[in-house]
């Protein structure tokens, strides 16, 4: 082997070292963030005790947690540089893991020669990454490995890094409260509650001083080891890149050796269509600035040279170390800060900065690189996790921030879990790694892309949020041996079913052609199909094993996620066909699924939707509940941890359970949050009813609104639509009060089945992309009682289920879903929500939207009131649990407010429309329905509910159209409106049926309306023909019918006629009156009324449909006659 050959060996051996260090380390991580206490409820006791630092305790874990998978997120992305490296060489990927230890089971790097204070680290045998719960002794490792050279050299843990570690901790923890009270000028009262809430944070103990236990010696922290020297050592991660790596790669290029430039997989990578849309290997999540730079700008050659190369190394390195001379940088930094004039006034520079993900503020700048670094993070977890323990110890109590296991050995169901979890992890890893080894692959690249793009879009996010977080979540509740995890052996797999042993046997083998990645692919759905049967068996097995509720709850839903893995065996074969969401797949796909159109709900398949006949419109309006943790969160986040809704301790017992809420019927569940007067209303109530007529028939359609292509906080592309209805005239429009009475309200509701209360179907990506279909959906009316009533409960009017024969959505395959059309049609934005939600919206609401500077001004005035509500706290004791939660809790969403993520500020600015019919079961009200009589009283037709067993013949299907959006993430509800209808039946009836509108006008126009509207020999809204005399006109409606109509009596500013004409119907009477204004009025009406018998249901809907035909003329006709014409 030539000297030339060599060093391309070596750096090739380099490149393998530096992918398993970034892959056990980004192992290490995810695995000690999974293993934090993640609810409030495992804060709740010390000692047996209330816990008062529960508030404060579980705020700062799910912040230690947002660290550390932020930190393993940039680890995949590491890992993905370094694949990328590799295939520039020619190389096939590697995603190989160190050798472990024989002795302590941990995986060893054996050139990593970490020191402190000059002595080596883990007995001179390399560098060991354990797998294990957060721990003083664990992030202490962290803050070592992610050290420079100079930081080791000095002892990360010695009294001047301690100093310099402390002033950073003090520099984070006043930014934290600044954030908290940005909004609060006044300095005096900001200076004050600065005070209480660093009493709250940093000195209340766990107990009171008189419930306080017996004190106990902290245990010493397990000292470091001594090593010895080897060749080709490195002491940093850094150390390992610059020195080790770079120079070969500058060999590479100046040698040749540099085969492919990846612009094909750059280019691949970033297709909205495909991977950018939930992208490899991190989520959609905000991505290193460098990344911006060079991937997102997508240059043309991405390995052209060398500095491109010395960019992914130095991004590397700064992400770990936040800049090459740390502690240089942090002194620096907080000298900048004291100079500006402190903490307040550097937050204010960051929110200013034009670019936040890119700050163009040198000082921002410096602080931002420095405060996302990996070191940097862990230091701020190492002072706090310190800060904790000693509090604990104060109270004679001891703190321990990962989960407590539960207790197994006399339960042969636990114990058998315990046993068999490992595996079927690692079963679920196995594939993903397998999946991401085949996007790096040189051979056979244009052949495989389709079903490549498929893997590029499941094995990342989808996979990482479904499979692996949710799996290692679970395994921290178990006492498991640590060292089975992550295993990718044949004895580390499920023997049975034999799918994971034959992936692996693929996987391992170097040889790749099309053949054996179909076999790759086949296999790999297979074994996420036998996790998912194993995941649901535990499930099941679970059900009636005694565990606390909390713990129960937590791993069931972690179960109940796993077990919808087989997903993925649906889904590939789906993308590689290009399906995706509601994207249809090719034709190939479609002819193989005859059945795919089964389930469809689309208004449009139907030649006429609603044909002569009456239907109820409903328009509806107000504020639902959305409780679920949002992306990149797994759907079984309890709590949320990296996403943008947050469950806060003063929401009590309750969790996110991802469920839509339009009623608050579930007290005990429900997220009421205040102050109640600042917060929307909870509640989606009818705000007007009417009756309404087809001008012969009615349908409905997707109208174009315009054309979006965001990859933001709403990821979406495309042309945006919304459900538009025509062919319906208006009858007779009521409000719930002339229903029901002034204090009863008519509540639209979406009601749970079989104990799924409704939630937004995409499982991260998974299902469908932003903007998802609800399931279950069973939308329903429901009538607050009267008076005196039984119950306190609202009566049932009318329910009715989706068409679905008794399948979940997930149950269903991916093409039926899309011909449900059960997901949004378009995006939209909050300046088109339309006038009359806005006119029913409370005047305080109203006024947020109509501000000038909405959304920011929504969030400031919502800071504010959160401030006074948190000044009334401390008006007296914060000291026991709920009110150090409540205290807390209105803190930490200041903060979310003041500070906000991207999706916080624009989810406030967007709408989500959705369109469907509802074609399942039906199912009435006992007694009489308050609408039906009303209506009734008012015309004297008798109406029921049609139900039409034909799903496909007109008037079967009731018809919804409904918007979500304006996302409020604090008070984690959304503004929803929308129009329902409901076609009904009417019967032929004796009694005289009578039709009216009203039309109000300025008092000062009385005489002109009365001229103009109450000459009989002027019909303006048609064209009659009038007799010579006046006093007869006839109006041909049809080929085979015309009216006509005679004068019975008239003077200045009333008249009144007969009909005829109309088969069927008999004693047609009208007349038009001018009202006279009365002292004081402001307005005066123009009245019509009409009445008349039929002899047929038949003969009712020709006249009522005659009579809406007038009253539209009339108003299009007035409209256009008293409207001021433009003067041109």
């Amino acid at each position: 082997m030539s000297e030339n050959q060599q060093a391309r060996k070596l750096l090739v051996d380099l490149l393998h070292e530096a992918a398993e260090l970034e892959h056990s380390l980004l192992d290490a991580y995810l695995y000690t963030a999974c293993s934090i206490k993640s609810t409030p409820q495992e804060f709740a006791l010390a000692a047996g005790k209330p816990n008062r630092r529960r508030a404060v305790q579980f705020e700062r874990a799910r912040s230690w947690k947002q660290s550390i998978l932020m930190v393993a997120h940039e680890e995949m992305l590491h890992l993905h540089y370094v694949q990328c490296l590799l295939r520039g060489l020619g190389e096939a990927p590697s995603f190989g893991l160190p050798k472990r230890s024989p002795d302590s089971g941990n995986w060893v790097i054996p050139n990593w020669q970490a020191q402190v204070a000059g002595q080596d680290v883990d007995g001179g045998n390399g560098v060991e990454v354990p797998v294990g719960g957060l721990s003083l002794e664990n992030i202490r490792r962290f803050v070592l490995y992610e050290s420079t050279d100079s930081l080791q050299d000095d002892n990360p843990f010695g009294e001047q890094s301690s100093q310099l570690f402390k002033r950073l901790y003090d520099f984070e923890l006043d930014y934290r409260f600044e954030s908290m009270l940005y909004h609060i000028e006044n300095e005096d009262r900001r200076a004050e509650l600065k005070q209480k809430l660093f009493n709250l944070y940093t000195l209340l103990t766990p107990l009171a001083p008189e419930d306080a236990v017996e004190k106990k010696v902290m245990a010493a922290m397990k000292a470091v080891g001594l090593p010895s020297v080897e060749e080709l050592r490195f002491q940093s991660i850094s150390d390992f890149y610059l020195r080790g790596v770079l120079p070969l790669y500058q060999q590479a290029f100046d040698f040749n050796w540099v085969e492919n430039n990846n612009r094909d997989l750059n280019n691949e990578l970033l297709d909205p269509a495909h991977a950018a849309e939930g992208f490899l290997p991190i989520g959609p999540i905000n991505r290193d600035m460098n990344f911006n730079h060079f991937a997102r700008g997508n240059i043309e050659n991405p390995l052209r040279n060398y500095k491109h190369v010395e960019n992914i190394v130095k991004e590397i390195v700064e992400e770990g170390e936040g800049a090459s001379n740390f502690e240089t940088k942090a002194l620096e930094f907080l000298a900048k800060v004291e100079e500006i004039g402190g903490t307040r006034n550097y937050l204010t520079k960051v929110m200013r900065d034009p670019n936040r993900r890119n700050p163009s503020t040198p000082i921002v700048r410096l602080g931002e690189r420095l405060r996302n670094s990996h070191l940097y993070r862990f230091v701020l977890i190492m002072t706090e996790l310190e800060q904790e323990k000693a509090l604990a110890q104060e109270s004679g109590v001891d703190f321990e921030a990962a989960r407590e296991q539960v207790y197994v050995e006399d339960n042969v169901r636990l114990k058998q879990i315990t046993a068999e979890l490992p595996a079927q992890f690692n079963a679920a890893y196995l594939v993903m790694l397998s999946w991401l080894s085949r996007m790096y692959e040189i051979p056979h690249w244009e052949a495989d892309k389709p079903r490549r793009q498929a893997i590029e879009m499941l094995a990342s996010w989808p996979l990482m949020s479904l499979a692996i977080r949710p799996f290692l979540e679970l395994a921290s509740f178990f006492p498991l041996d640590l060292q089975n995890l992550f295993r990718l052996d044949p004895a580390g797999l499920p023997l049975l079913p034999i799918h994971a042993q034959q992936l692996h046997q693929v996987y391992a083998q170097p040889e790749r052609s099309q053949d054996v990645n179909a076999r790759m692919d086949y296999l790999a759905v297979r074994v996420l199909n036998d996790v998912a049967q194993w995941a649901a068996a535990q499930k099941e097995a679970l059900a009636g094993v005694a565990l606390d509720e909390n713990t129960k709850d937590m791993i069931l839903s972690r179960l109940n996620t796993l077990s919808q893995l087989d997903e993925f065996q649906k889904q590939f074969p789906f993308r590689v066909h290009g399906g995706y969401s509601n994207q249809m797949p090719d034709l190939t796909y479609q002819q193989k699924h005859p059945d795919g159109g089964k389930y469809e709900e689309d208004p449009t398949t139907v030649p006429a939707l609603f044909e002569e006949t009456l239907a109820l419109r409903i328009k509806f309006s107000g504020w639902g509940l959305v409780q679920l943790a949002t992306d990149p969160d797994p759907p079984n986040d309890e709590v949320g941890a990296t996403g943008t809704h947050m469950l806060h301790p003063a929401d009590g017992d309750r969790r996110f359970d991802r469920a839509l809420v339009w009623q608050n019927n579930d007290k005990k569940h429900d997220i009421v949050r205040g102050p109640k007067k600042d917060v929307p209303e909870l509640g989606v109530n009818a705000q007007e009813v009417s009756l309404v007529v087809t001008n012969g028939k009615a349908n409905a359609g997707y109208v174009p609104l315009q054309v979006m292509n965001s990859l933001g906080a709403v990821q979406t592309s495309g042309v945006q639509s919304e459900l538009r209805i025509d062919g319906f005239l208006d009858l007779l429009n009521l409000t719930p009060q002339e229903i029901l009475g002034d204090d009863r309200k008519l509540r639209l509701d979406l009601l749970e089945k079989k104990g799924q209360k409704p939630f937004l179907n995409g499982q991260n990506h998974l299902v469908w992309k932003d903007g998802e279909p609800i399931d279950p959906f069973i939308m329903a009316l429901f009538a607050d009682p009267t008076d005196g009533a039984e119950s306190d409960d609202p009566e049932l009017l009318f329910k009715r289920e989706i068409f679905n024969q008794g399948l979940t959505m997930m149950e269903m395959e991916p093409l039926q879903r899309i011909s449900t059309s059960r997901g949004p049609c378009g995006f939209d934005d909050f300046h088109n929500i339309p006038d009359w939600v806005m006119g029913a919206m409370p005047e305080k609401d109203r006024k947020l939207f109509e501000c000038p500077g909405y959304p920011m001004s929504f969030l400031v005035n919502r800071s504010r009131n959160l401030g006074k509500a948190l000044e009334k706290e401390f008006t007296s004791a914060v000291e026991s649990q709920e009110a150090v939660d409540s205290a807390v809790s209105y803190a930490e969403r200041m903060r979310l407010i003041n500070v906000p993520r991207p999706e916080t500020f624009i989810w406030l600015t967007f709408l989500l429309h959705y369109g469907h019919t509802v074609s399942g079961n039906l199912e009435l009200g006992a007694g009489e329905n308050p609408i039906l009589s009303a209506l009734a009283k008012k015309t004297n037709l008798q109406f029921a509910l049609g139900d039409k067993d034909e799903r496909t013949a007109s008037n079967s299907r009731w018809l919804v159209k409904y918007t979500k959006g304006v996302m409020d993430t604090d008070a984690i509800r959304d503004l929803v409106f929308g129009e329902l209808y409901i076609p009904i039946t009417v019967e032929a009836s004796d009694k005289p049926i009578t039709l009216s509108r009203s039309w109000v006008f300025p008092a000062a126009m009385q005489k002109t309306v009365a001229d103009y509207a109450c000459n009989f020999a002027n019909p303006y809204w048609a064209p009659f023909k009038v007799s010579a005399d006046g006093k007869t006109r006839t109006l041909k409606l049809s080929k085979t019918a015309e009216i006509t109509e005679t004068l019975l009596k008239k003077n200045a500013d009333s008249y009144s006629y007969t009909m005829t004409g109309l088969e069927g119907v008999t004693d047609y009477t009208g007349s038009f009156s001018v009202s006279k204004p009365k002292n004081g009025d402001e307005t005066i009406t123009l009245d019509w009324t009409v009445t008349f018998k039929a002899s047929t249901p038949q003969a009712v809907i020709t006249a009522v449909t005659t009579v809406a035909n007038g009253a539209q003329g009339m108003t299009d006709a007035m409209s256009n006659h008293f409207a001021p014409k433009v003067k041109r």
